[in-house]
């Protein structure tokens, strides 16, 4: 089961990079409560944002799946 989380993980991160030939120059990234974009971003930028926000969430619940290998 953890090969195949991982597996999904690597597969959302090259999605995430294989995307940018079809992504505009700037994308909006932060909108307002009524719904208007007020930050835009590069899409390299969102990218690696995306990436790392996915690479750090695989690494908590692949930490928090593990055993710990302490008796208590």
């Amino acid at each position: 089961m953890r090969i195949l989380f991982i597996i999904t993980c690597l597969a959302n991160i090259a999605l995430a990079f294989g995307s940018l030939l079809w992504m505009p120059d700037q994308i909006a990234v932060h909108f307002t409560l009524d719904g208007r974009a007020n930050r835009f971003e590069p899409p390299i930028a969102n990218a690696v944002m995306m990436s790392v926000l996915i690479g750090i969430m695989g690494a908590v619940v692949l930490g928090v799946s593990f055993p710990s290998s302490q008796s208590p």
